[in-house]
């Protein structure tokens, strides 16, 4: 192992070397260097992105040194930007950082031209006028963004982002492999059809593939019974109890039959294009065949085109359509011989798949007067191993989300819904549209509530609790859920207490969360947020809602 692969080799497991490739290849701007911004990039930094630029007008002062654990009392007065830069850059020397002194908005709005050189953008410490600036900036050049926020114990994570394209979605718990045995290919059937198990003695028995045991058993029930499926329960169970009938010992001595008995349901349930697949990515407009945009960047260019000859290779085949095979076998109970001629079938079968998707790569590619080099064959067979897994996620702009005409409310109503969601005085919903009433505050009165530079609450402050509490209650009616919103002064209150500030264990947990969510966007692996979550630090729970 060379030194980079043991430098990430725990990574390297979980994203493989082409996810560690697009981390490395990866240009984050950090807009704002608060706690949370720095401890979102610093799990970046860590595994190695290639680049990052952090955006910030502001200088070191008392607060930083007192919650930023990248800031010490030597770099007071000295700009956030550099400072921050200089500190999160000492902790991977693989990473190569810059800094700009510039206030974040004008940064992003003066030359959009610059954003198109970023892979992803990460915000915090943004009230929602300068998030909507940003998002409009962004919005052409179609790059990410990572909103981040800390408010005293309450953190958002939010993900803005047009169409985000993921290959290898890895779900959890991981779905049985298609072994086909429900239909299997000519390849397959030839093979099965040429083991006796009648003139096997117990031993060779014993070791036969499950695959093998089952594909024969539901080719004598079809014979039987006008070549049909099992369909009803009493029809399941009675197939199940075939493979029981087939034990020569004891029942539960011979593995490979509890194995068989164990999967005897993909016999009977042939795998379908899963709707993920079929609904989102095969009917989205651009698996069609019009000219693909020219802004989609190179990872989505390649996804589409990709997405189009798998959809071409599914409507070729007719009413009953599968996608490729990816030729992976789980483990089974079979002897060496047998197993390894069972994986050369599998594979020979996923690459015929993948070249006839290649195939049709290459004439799609020729089609759209496209650099034929931007797929490889190995690209396609990646493509077709996870064909079942392809993602395509469409999150809402943020300017959606503040309107209440366009904003996802049977989400909200879910959340806070009685006997669904969490409707107490302290469910993560609240706590949203506390922040977003702090917002509002902002808007109006130039500062956040409770921001008049005392540590205690005093008689003075009623007046900023008060109006919170009429912003939040303007919302909610804005909002005009079935189910009431149950927000007292005492939101208001601690709203009030927070005053806007930062606190480093919230931030370390939010850096967590918001630093993941990058990752996912960045190597196109695992499904993003979609697309807001909230938590509550005084309770340690949260919520996720798509607004």
């Amino acid at each position: 192992m060379d030194e980079a692969g043991a430098k990430y080799d725990r990574q390297l497991r979980l994203w493989g070397s082409h996810g560690q490739k697009s981390l490395a290849e990866a240009h984050i701007l950090l807009l704002k260097a608060g706690p949370t911004g720095t401890e979102t990039l610093k799990n970046l930094v860590l595994p190695g992105i290639g680049k990052f630029t952090v955006v910030d007008d502001e200088n070191v002062g008392e607060a930083d040194v007192s919650n930023n654990f990248f800031v010490t009392q030597e770099y007071l007065g000295k700009g956030r930007a550099e400072t921050t830069c200089e500190l999160l850059q000492e902790l991977n020397p693989d990473v190569k950082g810059e800094f700009v002194v510039s206030d974040p908005v004008e940064f992003v709005t003066r030359d959009s031209t610059v954003l198109n050189t970023f892979t992803l953008v990460i915000a915090t410490e943004m009230p929602e006028q300068n998030l909507l600036a940003i998002e409009e900036a962004l919005l052409p050049h179609n790059v990410p963004m990572v909103v981040a926020r800390t408010y005293g114990f309450i953190g958002v994570c939010r993900i803005v982002s047009h169409t985000h394209c993921v290959i290898e979605s890895k779900p959890s718990p991981e779905p049985m492999e298609d072994l086909r045995i429900a239909d299997p290919f000519p390849e397959l059937e030839a093979f099965v059809d040429g083991i006796d198990l009648a003139a096997m003695d117990s031993k060779d028995f014993m070791h036969t593939p499950f695959v093998v045991v089952l594909v024969q058993l539901m080719k004598k029930w079809r014979a039987e019974h006008d070549n049909k499926l099992p369909t009803t329960m009493a029809e399941k169970k009675e197939f199940k109890e075939l493979v029981k009938q087939q034990a020569r010992k004891s029942w539960g001595e011979e593995e490979n039959l509890l194995e068989a008995f164990d999967k005897a349901f993909l016999a009977y349930t042939p795998k379908e294009i899963p709707p993920e697949v079929s609904e989102e990515v095969f009917s989205h407009p651009y698996c069609g065949t019009e000219a693909l945009p020219s802004g989609l960047g190179p990872f989505n260019m390649r996804f589409w085109v990709l997405a189009r000859a798998l959809k071409a290779f599914v409507e070729d085949q007719g009413s009953h359509p599968k996608l490729p095979l990816s030729g992976k076998l789980p483990d089974m109970t079979a002897t060496t011989g047998m197993y390894v001629d069972m994986q050369r079938i599998y594979k020979a079968k996923a690459d015929a798949d993948a070249n006839a998707v290649y195939d049709r790569c290459l004439g799609i590619l020729q089609a759209q007067g496209l650099d034929m080099a931007i797929i490889s064959r190995e690209d396609v067979k990646e493509f077709c191993k996870n064909a079942y897994y392809i993602r395509v996620t469409q999150n809402s702009r943020i300017s959606d989300e503040i309107d209440p005409a366009k904003v996802n409310k049977e989400d909200l109503e879910m959340a806070v819904m009685e006997g669904v969601g969490d409707s107490g005085p302290q469910s993560p919903l609240l706590m949203y549209i506390m922040l977003r009433a702090c917002d509002r505050f902002h808007s109006k009165h130039g500062r956040f509530p409770g921001q008049n530079g005392r540590l205690e609450l005093a008689d003075s402050d009623e007046t900023d609790i008060q109006l919170l509490l009429a912003l939040a209650q303007e919302i909610g009616t804005e909002l005009s859920l079935d189910s009431p919103l149950n927000l007292s002064s005492d939101h208001a209150k601690e709203f009030v207490r927070y005053a806007a500030v930062e606190m480093h264990n919230m931030a370390a947990i939010l850096g967590g969360i918001a630093s993941q969510e990058a990752v996912k966007l960045i190597t196109h692996q695992y499904v993003v947020l979609s697309n807001i979550y909230v938590f509550n630090g005084i309770t340690c729970t949260g919520a996720s809602f798509a607004l």
